[in-house]
């Protein structure tokens, strides 16, 4: 009993006798079991925290550069994301490009055309009172009203009139003559006399500002900006 005390004591372990007991053995048994238990584990433990330890200290070994694979240097490049944007920009850069000059191109030809339309239906106005009648019948009067009302936005001098006078609409030409520079041909200048159908043609030939345009848009790069005003003569 004296020898079981001592074993018990120099385990260090509280409780042991009752543990011993419990599990149906002597308290000499349970005793030998668990000290060999401990020497088993604690060599586990710390031969665990030593190759943790070896592996945080392991000083750095130089090693030789090798040549990294085609393979690998191409998934590399491809899973890679720096330059990202200066690729998009370039993919889209066109396209943007060719959407901003179409929106100032269309912008401009409609803002022309507005212009033309108002100054045609003012300058056919002179025409429809018989004041270029009156005046002797000279596009001079015409000419003028038309070019004091675009003279901002347009060159007179590009500007192409048609004024015919019939007997009734069906007889007046409507069609649209061009040369080969695009430019209305102006055939005849013939106000009428009072009660008379008149139509008024008024042509201006713009330049494209971006010649990337020049294939899709007008006449190899010139575009024919047309208003017409059908009316008849007052009875002045």
């Amino acid at each position: 009993m004296t020898g079981l005390r001592s074993e018990v004591r120099d385990s260090s372990v509280a409780g042991l006798p009752l543990l011993a007991r419990l599990r149906g053995v002597d308290a000499a048994t349970l005793c030998r079991r668990l000290a060999r238990l401990r020497r088993v584990f604690g060599s586990i433990v710390d031969w665990r925290f030593r190759s943790w330890t070896r592996g945080r200290h392991r000083p750095l070994r130089a090693t030789k550069s090798r040549e990294m694979p085609k393979r690998q240097v191409v998934r590399r490049f491809l899973a890679g994301s720096r330059g990202a944007a200066a690729v998009e920009f370039g993919i889209l850069g066109l396209c943007f490009t060719m959407i901003l000059c179409f929106i100032v191109e269309i912008g401009m030809t409609m803002l022309l055309q507005s212009t033309l339309s108002e100054a045609t239906r003012t300058a056919s106005r002179l025409i429809r009172i018989g004041n270029v009648q009156k005046s002797g019948g000279q596009p001079a009067p015409f000419q003028a009203a038309l070019c004091a009302k675009v003279k901002l936005l347009m060159d007179c001098s590009l500007l192409r009139y048609n004024v015919l006078a019939g007997g009734s609409f069906a007889a007046l030409p409507v069609s649209v003559q061009t040369d080969a520079s695009g430019m209305l041909v102006s055939a005849r200048f013939v106000p009428g006399t009072a009660g008379q159908d008149v139509v008024v043609q008024v042509g201006y030939t713009r330049t494209l500002y971006f010649p990337i345009l020049r294939d899709v848009i007008g006449n190899q790069g010139k575009l024919l900006l047309l208003s017409t005003v059908v009316f008849q003569n007052e009875p002045y």
